[in-house]
């Protein structure tokens, strides 16, 4: 009986062990923003081609903090400069303060240059894999972008 009770705690403990290394690696290490550059690539569902805006898209997260948690943001919308703060933690992100320059571009610059900015608006989470972060309203997913 007692062997049995053994063999029966070998079994209970490997299969506590095969499960909760399965559960750790499910978890993705936390992307950290700050430093980073990033590129369009996909912008509403769409391929993005930097040759269709007059500037290619880019936004560079800066590691000045302003406040608790929340930094500097800067880019290039497609047209005008961009830039405001942002906070990020835990898969959930917020831009604000968010504001542009105002030059005139041709139609397809200004066209994306407002998907841009309603990304701004709407973004509330992220997902950082294989070099590239997604901005999501929701489930809904707004742009990707490429980490260089």
């Amino acid at each position: 009986f007692h062997q049995i009770m053994k063999k029966n705690l070998v079994i209970v403990a490997l299969l506590a062990l095969i499960f909760s290394s399965c559960a750790s690696r499910v978890k993705e290490p936390v992307f950290n923003f700050q430093g980073k550059m990033l590129h369009l690539v996909e912008l509403a569902g769409e391929t993005y081609n930097a040759k269709s805006t007059f500037e290619p898209i880019v936004l560079m997260f800066s590691e000045t903090a302003v406040a608790d948690g929340v930094y500097k943001i800067n880019g290039h919308s497609g047209c005008n400069q961009v830039f405001g703060q942002y906070k990020a933690e835990n898969g959930k992100i917020k831009f604000s303060n968010m504001a542009m320059t105002r030059r005139m571009c041709d139609e397809e610059s200004n066209k994306i240059e407002l998907q841009i900015s309603q990304m701004f608006e709407t973004a509330n989470a992220y997902k950082a894999e294989k070099g590239k972060v997604t901005f999501y309203n929701g489930k809904t997913p707004l742009a990707v972008f490429e980490v260089k």
